[in-house]
């Protein structure tokens, strides 16, 4: 055997093996896509049952936003954290305050900058009489449309990606 031919045969082997390398990364490409598709989903249909909740009677007064903690919102495997702040609102000085959930969507500090007291409207879940959980409802009324357009990018790349993962798998196996 000739040293061409044995380059030959070690460049069909290395090619080979990048396609596969190809496949295998174009293949966990398009499971994290569709898991960030399908984890904008849960957050979507979310946004739209907290604004379909009852909203709160009570005025309230002073708002905080300093006095916040975290939760998270994940998607299938664990990778997408759609998760937001805890907020909490003080009712009156008598009155024991309670947390509001609020979605990160945009900037905190922007969204509290460009907020006024409409704003600062909270719903009950599942009612007002015994609530088990707030949420302010402005920034996931705000929330949907941009969840809407994230989700559409997200399921466009996953198309994408499956296309050139099946060209590839093709291109591998002929």
């Amino acid at each position: 055997m000739m040293l061409q031919d044995k380059l030959k045969k070690g460049v069909r082997w290395l090619t080979k093996k990048m396609r596969l390398v190809r496949c295998v990364v174009l293949l966990l490409l398009l499971i994290a896509t569709i898991d960030k598709s399908l984890a904008l989903k849960n957050a979507s249909q979310e946004a739209y049952r907290v604004t379909s909740l009852p909203k709160h009677e009570s005025e309230f007064v002073i708002f905080k936003p300093g006095l916040t903690r975290q939760y998270k919102q994940k998607g299938l495997l664990k990778a997408w954290s759609f998760g937001g702040r805890q907020i909490e609102v003080i009712r009156s000085r008598s009155e024991p305050s309670i947390y509001a959930n609020w979605p990160t969507a945009a900037s905190f500090a922007e969204w509290i900058s460009d907020t006024d007291y409409e704003s600062l409207k909270v719903v009950c879940d599942p009612s007002c009489d015994n609530p088990s959980q707030y949420y302010l409802l402005s920034p996931y009324q705000s929330n949907i449309n941009n969840l809407a357009k994230s989700i559409k990018r997200a399921d466009r790349t996953s198309q994408l990606l499956a296309v050139l993962f099946i060209i590839d798998m093709l291109g591998w196996i002929l």
